[in-house]
């Protein structure tokens, strides 16, 4: 029927040029091969553009011509099972040798035609889809995942933003954290220029792209940010001419900082840009909220160190003051109290003697009363103890006490001795051989007592010692006097040796090193 063989024409015309209109126009690269050879017989404009060939001369050349060497034989393979009819379609990653030289990658999809084969060609449908920038960019991540992967802290921030800029083959790349009062400041942890690390450093937020970022919203400047803000001095510095920025937010959703990449040139892939800074920007704050907190913990350890070494420093005082209070202001009391009770007994025998030991004991009285006030108005450190205050005041000491009591005091003090002595350590002799000539006078019964400060070779050497009835230390408790001893001579780091025995007295003996610190004054 000759109708019906015309309508078949004009249907198989419609059918070819639809077919003509998708292949020449699709968005994808289409070509039809020869599945035994591999030559291509047809092939659109799209597919040309991909492999950077003209249409005339891919019909010249096989698609193994054009194939990685590394991706012919998985191609083959794929080809080999299409032909034996083991799959009817295959799907594939390769890579393509453009005429330049240069390597572009591909998503190719295969499906036979077999239904069309002529004279025994069986030809096949490749359809070709670019995925260059998307494999790239996975090289990219991969590339920022291993060399970020396994670091901390400011080698994290060092490690991030060179990969970055590197990756994006950009200038600069920053990461900072918000600073000053009102959070109106960055501060630089990390920042990479032109190759390498440089110093941080803290610049304003207005009137820059990045105060916009940390509105909370990543900022896209491709090309021409100077002109965007005028007023950024920095970037006009730097030559910068697109940026990206993207903000930080910390576990709470508040923003902790901002993380950057700055170029001199146009960015040439935006969104490659936009995705690497989202992916890093989670684990940049997790690694900046994690640095804050070490910096607090560690600046409220060192407030608790501060606090203990005050609060140890106020016990020491309190110590000292206590030790002071035995050694000095108490034992000044007791030989006053000494002093009154010869008062009472020579008014009985001698009431002018009783009149003139009263005026010393007033004397004494008022003294104390001068020592006290002056230790609460300047501290006992700043009182000036010179070698001749040393001198006079153990023989003050030991005149008191002779005068309130049958004993006698043997003092001898070596002038060279004295002026070998620091400020604290004269002051330190005077509680200790004042402690001690006390305890003779309370304890031991003694008649005699001897007190001698001298020169010993390379040391100070003070000696207290009795007649009394002495003790065994193995028996008798220690009292505060002595434990006030031990201490100041600890703290002199002098040698202290105390002897003892029962009816043949007792000894001490303080050997104190000649440091050079030691102040040497002309003996008086």
């Amino acid at each position: 029927d000759i109708t019906e063989r015309k309508r078949s024409e004009h249907e198989l015309r419609l059918s070819e040029n639809k077919f003509r209109s998708v292949f020449n126009q699709a968005p994808l690269g289409i070509a039809v091969l020869n599945s035994n050879t591999g030559q291509f017989i047809r092939i659109n404009h799209t597919y040309c553009d991909i492999v950077g060939y003209s249409e005339e001369a891919m019909l010249t050349r096989t698609f193994q011509d054009i194939t990685h060497p590394d991706d012919v034989a998985a191609d083959l393979n794929n080809m080999k099972l299409l032909l034996g009819g083991h799959i009817d379609r295959f799907r594939m990653e390769k890579r393509y040798i453009k005429q330049d030289g240069s390597v572009v990658w591909v998503t190719l999809t295969c499906v036979p035609l077999w239904w069309a084969a002529t004279e025994g060609i069986h030809t096949h449908l490749a359809m070709v889809e670019d995925i260059t920038e998307r494999k790239r960019s996975e090289t990219v991540m991969r590339q920022m995942a291993e060399g970020v992967s396994g670091v901390t802290g400011q080698n994290f921030f060092h490690s991030l933003v060179t990969h970055l800029a590197e990756s994006l083959d950009a200038d600069y790349a920053l990461i900072g954290e918000l600073s000053g009062k009102g959070k109106n400041k960055v501060l630089t942890s990390a920042v990479y220029a032109k190759g390498r690390i440089v110093d941080n450093f803290e610049y304003d937020l207005a009137h820059t792209p990045c105060e916009n970022v940390v509105q909370k919203k990543c900022c896209i400047y491709p090309r021409d940010v100077q002109r965007e803000f005028p007023q950024d001095r920095l970037l006009i510095e730097m030559g910068v001419e697109g940026y990206i920025g993207t903000p930080l937010f910390d576990s709470a959703g508040r923003v902790l900082g901002l993380l950057a990449v700055l170029d001199g040139k146009p960015l040439t892939n935006p969104e490659q840009a936009d995705a690497l800074l989202r992916v890093y920007a989670a684990r940049a704050a997790a690694e900046m909220e994690r640095a804050q907190a070490e910096g607090a913990l560690r600046a409220s350890e060192q407030a608790l160190r501060v606090s203990e070494q005050h609060l140890r420093a106020l016990l020491e005082e309190r110590e000292l003051l206590m030790r002071d209070l035995h050694d000095g202001l108490i034992q000044s009391l007791y030989t006053i109290g000494l002093s009154v009770e010869e008062c009472q007994r020579l008014t009985e025998e001698d009431i002018k003697k009783a009149q003139v030991r009263l005026g010393q004991t007033v004397a004494d009285v008022n003294k104390v009363i001068r020592d006290v006030r002056q230790h609460l108005a300047k501290g006992d450190d700043a009182m000036p103890f010179s070698a001749n205050r040393l001198k006079n005041e153990l023989r003050r000491v030991a005149s008191a006490m002779e005068r309130a009591h049958s004993m006698h005091i043997d003092l001898k003090v070596d002038a060279r001795a004295a002026a070998c002595l620091t400020t604290k350590e004269r002051k330190e002799m005077l509680y200790i051989a004042q402690e001690a000539m006390s305890n003779c006078l309370r304890h031991s019964s003694a008649s005699t007592v001897r007190v001698a400060l001298q020169m010993e070779r390379d040391r100070v050497r003070l000696e207290v010692e009795d007649n009394g009835t002495g003790f065994d230390r193995q028996v008798t408790a220690v009292g505060n006097g002595l434990l006030n001893i031990e201490e100041r001579a600890a703290g002199m780091r002098a040698k202290l040796e105390l002897v003892s025995r029962l009816k043949h007295g007792t000894r001490l003996r303080l050997d104190l090193p000649i440091h050079e610190e030691s102040s040497m004054e002309s003996p008086k």
